[in-house]
């Protein structure tokens, strides 16, 4: 790991992740959100992937007991909502823009569609690589978030706060 992704994970936001998909914007539409509006992404019927072109979105999950603990801050050229699709967990994710955000909309049947896959194995890759960095992000937000209940481990230096 680098020195840029180690920075990356331990501030929990991300950009410029995904920006090869630009090569594919004429496949989705366009819509505009404004600042404190929550994206709805519990469309099960015609689920949806999306490109943040500008702006800002939160991503948190809620856990069991009902707490909204925020997982990353993804910003322009960064997909988000493909780990909510592909793991089917709609209902305990909330997207959330810190700013007015300009996104484009994938339709998710093409993250299983053979023909784009073959046409563009190059995005796949870059999507793989893109979901162990929002992973490990995740990670990194669980860990703090118990460390913030836990101030003697800190304290021990067994783990550092995040930036």
């Amino acid at each position: 790991m680098n020195h840029e992704q180690a920075m990356l994970m331990k501030s929990s936001r991300v950009s410029d992740l995904n920006t090869p998909w630009e090569q594919v914007l004429h496949l989705a539409s366009r819509r505009v959100f404004p600042k404190r509006h929550t994206i709805d992404v519990s469309n099960t019927e015609s689920p949806y992937f999306y490109y943040i072109l500008s702006g800002t979105v939160r991503l948190a999950y809620v856990g069991a007991n009902g707490e909204e603990r925020t997982i990353l801050y993804a910003g322009a050229g960064t997909l988000m909502n493909v780990p909510t699709i592909i793991a089917g967990d709609i209902k305990n994710t909330v997207v959330t823009c810190t700013e007015r955000v300009e996104a484009a909309i994938f339709d998710a049947g093409l993250l299983t569609d053979r023909a784009f896959a073959a046409a563009h194995p190059d995005l796949l890759l870059n999507l793989i690589h893109s979901l162990c960095i929002h992973r490990l992000s995740a990670r990194w937000a669980m860990y703090a978030g118990c460390f913030r209940k836990c101030p003697r481990s800190m304290a021990a230096g067994r783990v550092s706060a995040p930036t």
